[in-house]
């Protein structure tokens, strides 16, 4: 027999003497794993018994039962809440939770407030969302068929009309903004032509001014000439030969100031 061979003999003789003795140990305290410990216990030390491992295998297993019948009350709690949360979803969107596809034909109250022509709100697309007391949750569709909640609960417009959807209102803004540019450039067409007949209106003024002036002028000559007299005996033929001329050339402005 080779020497491992006998090394090996040795060490399985060592074992079998542990396991003799370690058995008997085992078999020696028996009884305590059994018995409930009645006694005190030193401080430092957890005795273990069949009696206690009995009632604490009692006592999780009760409350695995315990667990277990909460788990399922609240997995059913949370089934209910993903099926609400999902027909909440569908009236909100149009599609369901993580889904891009619309559902039943329906654009959902944001479809609806960017195309407007929500049902029942006669063409309009925004909603007074109030809140359920009871669930603390928005109320997804509110009354509109009756008067008073209709012009409680959808949006109107300065118009007092139902306000229309984003769609709607940026296109009308758009048109707005336009007709707004255009008028202002015909504004100030207007103001430029303004300013030019303001230019002639007192160019004009003027013109009528002076020649009231000049009029004014002229009557007042033709006044004091005819009262005019000749005093000169050498210098008559000439001084009425003047006057003739004078009283020729000024006869229309007497004609005008009797008019």
């Amino acid at each position: 027999m080779t020497f491992i061979g006998k090394l090996l003999i040795f060490l399985n003789l060592i074992v079998g003497i542990g396991a003799a003795v370690y058995s008997t140990s085992v078999y020696a305290n028996r009884p305590v794993w059994f018995t409930a410990i009645d006694g005190g216990v030193d401080k430092g030390n957890s005795p273990i018994n069949f009696p206690q491992l009995t009632a604490d295998i009692d006592a999780q297993g009760k409350a695995a039962n315990l667990a277990s019948a909460a788990w399922g009350t609240q997995l059913k709690s949370v089934q209910a809440a993903e099926e609400l949360r999902a027909k909440r979803h569908v009236i909100m969107f149009g599609t369901l939770p993580n889904d891009t596809r619309p559902t039943a034909n329906t654009k959902g109250l944001i479809g609806y407030a960017r195309d407007g022509n929500l049902p029942d709100a006669k063409g309009g697309g925004f909603l007074h969302l109030s809140e359920d007391p009871a669930t603390r949750l928005l109320e997804l569709s509110p009354n509109l068929k009756d008067a008073a909640t209709f012009k409680k609960n959808v949006v109107h417009g300065p118009d007092d009309q139902p306000l229309k959807g984003t769609e709607t209102l940026l296109s009308q803004f758009t048109m707005d903004s336009a007709e707004a540019e255009t008028q202002a450039f015909l504004s100030k067409s207007l103001r430029a032509r303004q300013k030019v007949l303001g230019s002639q209106i007192i160019a004009v003024q003027t013109q009528v001014h002076k020649q009231r002036e000049i009029r004014d002028n002229l009557v007042n000559e033709a006044l004091h000439l005819a009262d005019f007299e000749i005093n000169a005996t050498l210098n008559r033929e000439t001084f009425k030969n003047r006057q003739k001329q004078l009283q020729d050339r000024l006869a229309p402005f007497r004609t005008m100031d009797k008019k």
